[in-house]
């Protein structure tokens, strides 16, 4: 059941969440992740999404802690033509304010990207947005993504933990038909 779905005419991102069965409002992550990628990139690239079971949030834990069999989880993993990329949750902290007007979620997480035999690179992001719903029902927002170097990087230690790459999007949505409270849309 989709309940929040938003797009941006400028860049084409769109933008679902959804109710899980436990009545959280959460991120349809494989959805979001898909849309992000292909809207940054200017042209599709991802080929495919699909979440993936991690020690402690794989579906049957989700499942025992009251979630649904068709709740998002933490964990996705994203192929590209030739790459593969898996993406962990490591934390993420929502909040609300100007009575329920603002919505902010700060998500941190670990990138693993694989080209065919190739070893793996580990990258470390958040991803920060905040929106801002209007009376006219649009909403606005701002998107920034925050980079930190891997240990592989001779710069790592240096850095001391702190970014190394920080890109600011604002961002205009308006609503995608079909969706809103109560209305449901196929699993993308």
């Amino acid at each position: 059941m989709y309940v929040v779905g938003c797009v941006c005419p400028l860049c084409g991102l769109r933008i679902r969440y959804v109710r899980t069965a436990r009545g959280n409002l959460v991120e349809d992550r494989a959805f979001n992740v898909r849309s992000r990628l292909d809207a940054f990139a200017g042209k599709k690239v991802v080929r495919e999404v699909t979440y993936a079971d991690v020690p402690n949030f794989g579906r049957e834990d989700m499942m025992k802690k009251g979630d649904g069999p068709n709740d998002p989880l933490l964990t996705v993993v994203i192929q590209f033509k030739g790459a593969t990329q898996k993406q962990f949750i490591t934390r993420f902290l929502t909040e609300l304010g100007d009575d329920g007007n603002v919505f902010r979620v700060l998500a941190s997480q670990r990138s693993l990207f694989a080209i065919g035999a190739e070893a793996a690179v580990a990258v470390d992001e958040e991803v920060v947005t905040s929106l801002r719903r209007k009376p006219d029902g649009s909403v606005v927002g701002r998107l920034r993504l925050v980079g930190f170097l891997n240990p592989n990087d001779v710069l790592f230690f240096e850095a001391a933990d702190k970014a190394v790459t920080i890109a600011d999007y604002s961002l205009k949505f308006t609503r995608i038909p079909g969706t809103g409270e109560g209305a449901a849309a196929p699993a993308a």
